[in-house]
């Protein structure tokens, strides 16, 4: 992932650049900001960065204020085909995120309480959170004041 795609966003890149570079990542991340800004796109090259395989031994020496991937690894390859079963991207499909939607299609996060099988963490990037219903928020509070370890 490349800071140009990002004009005007390099602070922003380079703090959580900085921030796979700590030896603990905070259970939560929150981007704000107007729309259209890049912050899904920014949150998913996060993800990339966070797991890819080829950066893992050589992330904090060889670039650390870079949010690059390989996207050759299985586990870039994963994440851009939609195939890990450790990710978990949740966007709103109506004008409203609800609990009944997320339990269909995510298991109500159920998964958040399983340990990671091919990446080396849970992965939940969540677009549009201010679509979110009532009920839907609350069952993320209850995931959020206790994340389970590796989510």
């Amino acid at each position: 992932m490349q800071e140009s795609a990002f004009f005007g966003n390099n602070i922003a890149l380079r703090f959580l650049a900085k921030t796979l570079t700590r030896e603990t990542l905070p259970s939560t991340m929150l981007l704000t900001g107007p729309g259209g800004v890049g912050k899904a796109l920014a949150g998913f090259a996060f993800i990339k960065a966070l797991v890819c395989e080829k950066n893992l031994a050589t992330r904090i020496t060889t670039h650390p204020d870079s949010l690059d991937s390989c996207g050759e690894c299985a586990a870039c390859r994963a994440l851009e085909s939609g195939a890990s079963t450790d990710f978990a991207g949740i966007r709103p499909k109506t004008a409203k995120l609800t609990l009944k939607t997320v339990r269909e299609e995510h298991g109500s996060f159920r998964d958040a309480y399983l340990y990671p099988r091919a990446l080396p963490y849970r992965l939940f990037l969540l677009e549009e959170c201010h679509a979110m219903s009532e009920d839907l928020a609350n069952t993320m509070l209850k995931l959020l004041e206790e994340p389970p370890e590796r989510t």
